[in-house]
């Protein structure tokens, strides 16, 4: 199991020590490929969200968020509720599968094997002290296409009847820290993405490139993955963020002036980062917000896109 542990202080790790009584498991329901256990750790250490538990499991490797005699946020019943103060939270990706699948054979037999070596080191024997989140508040978690509670915890106990060796992680190569980035993330991340997003030609809103992840920037994200056919989810993951990628260019100077009269993708960077309609066609419109962007930046109002105001874009 590879530890990620959630920095000491974040909103998400209370921090609260308490004997734990049992696990309650969840599937992480987000179908997207790239959305595995480490992008889930990566998401919990970077988030300002009210939202963490203990180990995510993918059918490669176990990541740990937080230490089992702290509580966390994942139950829903809650900042002190029962199961968020006293229950181990265990996530289980879907990420191999969509949501019409059962959930394939690696992740749900290590997610067997894990929950029962962790049973075993809390010293939980009792099937009372296993139970899915949908007892809790009635959600479809885990998600009920992709197995039964019952046979869950026939195959838990079951390879608990035998002293259960602690699962080694498998990875496909050496781990890769792929950000996770979603509604709420702050930092240089976010704010590379929302460059890449304006690149892209899609505004992030009236506040610019703030680092912030919030409602516009999610708009923005969602509008590139529906354009560019990618599970439209709002995450940045490994798959989002390949697409942005391919963007950079767009991010430098274009080596000649834009402005009124041009048809391009420059056209478009201009328009996504000055707030105007975002056509790839220079006109009116765009040469008055591109005044406007020069009057409130303080450098030369002519409406014409020079390597001063591309600077002043701050891509």
């Amino acid at each position: 199991m590879k530890k990620m542990l959630i920095p000491k202080g974040r909103r998400n790790r209370p921090g609260k020590k308490r004997k734990p009584l049992g696990i309650l498991y969840h599937t992480t329901n987000n179908w997207a490929k790239g959305a595995d256990a480490i992008a889930h750790g990566n998401y919990l250490r970077n988030t300002n969200e009210a939202k963490s538990w203990h180990v995510t499991i993918d059918s490669n490797v176990s990541v740990q968020h937080l230490p089992f005699d702290e509580n966390g946020y994942h139950a829903g019943d809650g900042g002190s509720g029962h199961y968020n103060t006293y229950w181990i939270g265990v996530e289980i990706c879907t990420n191999n599968v969509s949501s019409s699948d059962p959930l394939d054979n690696a992740t749900y037999n290590r997610a067997v094997q894990e929950v029962a070596w962790l049973m075993q080191q809390q010293g939980f024997n009792k099937p009372s002290q296993l139970k899915p989140h949908r007892v809790v508040n009635g959600k479809n978690c885990p998600w009920a296409v992709h197995f039964s509670h019952a046979k869950f915890e026939k195959d838990v106990f079951a390879a608990m009847g035998k002293k259960v060796s602690k699962p080694k992680d498998t990875p496909k190569s050496e781990p890769t820290y792929t950000p996770l980035y979603r509604l709420g993330s702050r930092g240089a991340g976010v704010k590379l993405s929302q460059q890449r997003l304006v690149a892209a030609g899609f505004s992030v809103g009236s506040t610019g490139i703030d680092g912030i992840l919030g409602p516009r920037t999610l708009r923005a994200v969602t509008a590139f993955q529906k354009v560019h056919g990618l599970a439209v989810d709002g995450i940045i993951g490994p798959e989002t963020e390949a697409a942005l990628k391919k963007y950079d260019k767009y991010r430098k100077y274009p080596g000649s002036y834009v402005r009124r009269g041009d048809r391009s993708h420059w056209v478009k960077v201009v328009q996504a980062r000055t707030g105007a309609k975002i056509d790839g066609i220079f006109g009116p419109e765009t040469e008055r917000k591109v005044r406007e962007f020069q009057s409130s930046a303080r450098i030369r109002v002519d409406g014409i896109v020079g390597p001063q105001t591309w600077k002043a874009f701050g891509l």
